[in-house]
Parts: C-alpha cells; structure tokens; sequence
C-alpha cells in the first residue's frame, strides 16, 4: 500500500518535471532554429534540402571541412566505427569527428554518428567531415518513461535510495552509480537533503540508457570514439561497448589545456582515470628515456593501468 501511494504520488510530480523538461526543450529548439532563416528551415524540413547558418564562422568553417574531406570518394569496409556526438558543444564534436577520421583513414572503416534528433550542428558538422550515417539516442516517449520510472521505484526502496543507490546494479551494469553521479552533477540543487524524487528520475534514465546502449552494442562495431565517459548516457555507453568487447577512444581536455587521449579495452578498466597509462606504454617509455627521474615517474605505481 505504501508502495502505491508513493507511485502515485511520484507520478504527479513526474507529470509536472516533465511539463517543466518540454517548456526548457522547446527554448532550447527555438534558438536552436534561430540560426537560420526561416524559409531555410522549412526547406530542412520539408526538402532535406541544405540548412544555412546566419553565422558566417559556422557557414566558412563547414565549407573548409567539406573542401578537404568530400574530394575523397574511396569506399570503406563494412565494418564499422561509433563516434559518439551526444555532447552538444562544437569543440567536442570537431574532435570525436578528428579522431574518427584518422581511424577511419588507418583501418578503412565506415564510421556511424550517434547524435541528438534535433542538433543540427552536430549533424552538420559530422557532414563536412564526409560522415553521413547517423543513429539517433532515444530517451523514450513518456509511456517509457513512466515505466522506467515505476520500475526504479520497484527496485529499491524509498527510504534506502540515498545510501544504497550508488551500489545498484541492474542488466549487469553500474546503474546505481550513473545515477548518483549524474544526480549529483544536475540536480543537487540542495546540499543538505537529498530530494529522493530526483534520484529515482536519474535511476530511471539509467535504466533507459542502459537498454538503449545494449540496443545499439547488437550491432557489430570495431570501435567507438567518446569524449565524455561519465553521467547518463555516457557511462553506460562506455560500459556497455566494453562489455561487447568493443575497444573506446577517448579525449580528455580542451583547446586552452591541451589534449591526451586513452584507448579502453578492457571492462575491468572501466572506472580507471583517463590520465592512465598502460604497463606496456611504462615498459617502452623506460626503454627510450636515459634519464633515472624520467624512468621513476613513469613506472610510478598510480600512473600504471595494470
């Protein structure tokens, strides 16, 4: 009885956070939509026809981008890379984009973009690069997510969920921590008291990332190249491609600090920091350097992914 006075009275406030997530969803669209004009839109839309930005460092970017990677008309194999471009920010689609190119260009593989519906210039810069096949992510329609939503409630216990929520697992995955930790980034609006509705709304995107993840590994993917490795949906699609044994590229850093990258191969690695480097790479360093201090730092037992 307890249990469905409590879903019932989630499922109201579910009701009014999701009314509030659409009036956020449609401003977020509305200026999407300003950048361009809206003969030009509708054309999008209705034509496929081009879209074409009012900013004119958008339009001569794309335009370069085309220039160098469109004159290329070779065929690729079959097989297949997985850019993830579910970050909306340009900086981090033109890298995923980069680095999926130079694989592509070393192996010979067709790469497949996993975007947003509606990010247009995500898509648009994924086309300039010559990328053209795109899976879209699917946060489910209302009805699955009111499912979603009654399920974690059935999973874990109310008065639980802040202390045993980190150490969920479900379908063979961490849920309980993309959850908590993407609590914690978003929604963490009070500090001193957990608002426990909002950890069962993470709980339940968790759950929904983790069986669309499962839902894209099905295909067969060579590799995968991600920028962001935590939150929901990233940590579920880092582990789940881990799990289908399916090698993750991954960049850390940005244009004012410099970049590194890590390649993951193996799912006990999953939660090793992206600064670590493996025994072999420590092996091959020791070898070149002459130096004694060189050697010690990089055969420091913290820097070594074992």
């Amino acid at each position: 009885m307890q249990n469905l006075n409590l879903k019932f009275f989630f499922l109201i406030k579910f009701f009014f956070y999701e009314i509030k997530n659409l009036y956020r969803i449609i401003l977020i669209r509305l200026k999407n939509i300003s950048r361009f004009k809206l003969i030009n839109y509708i054309s999008y839309i209705l034509m496929n026809n081009d879209l074409k930005y009012k900013e004119q460092n958008i339009t001569k970017f794309l335009k370069n981008m085309k220039s160098n990677y469109l004159k290329s008309k070779k065929k690729y194999s079959k097989k297949k890379i997985l850019v993830e471009l579910l970050y909306i920010h340009p900086e981090r689609t033109i890298m995923n984009c980069l680095i999926s190119k130079d694989l592509q260009k070393f192996y010979g593989f067709d790469i497949t973009a996993l975007i947003k519906k509606n990010d247009h210039l995500s898509k648009s810069i994924a086309q300039s690069f010559g990328i053209n096949r795109f899976i879209y992510y699917q946060e489910g329609n209302i009805i699955d997510r009111i499912k979603s939503l009654l399920m974690a409630i059935d999973i874990i216990n109310f008065n639980e969920i802040d202390k045993k929520l980190i150490k969920l697992k479900l379908f063979g995955y961490e849920i309980g921590k993309a959850a908590y930790e993407n609590y914690f980034r978003f929604y963490n609006f009070n500090h001193l008291k957990k608002n426990k509705f909002l950890l069962y709304i993470c709980l339940s995107k968790a759950i929904l990332a983790t069986k669309f993840s499962k839902k894209i590994f099905r295909e067969n993917y060579e590799m995968c190249v991600m920028g962001e490795l935590q939150y929901i949906p990233y940590r579920l699609l880092f582990h789940c491609a881990l799990k289908n044994k399916v090698p993750v590229y991954n960049l850390r850093g940005t244009a004012a600090l410099n970049y590194m990258g890590r390649l993951y191969k193996n799912y006990k690695d999953r939660n090793s920091h992206q600064l670590k480097y493996s025994s072999k790479l420590s092996v091959l360093l020791s070898k070149i350097l002459k130096n004694n201090k060189d050697i010690q730092f990089f055969n420091y037992k913290k820097r070594i992914n074992y």
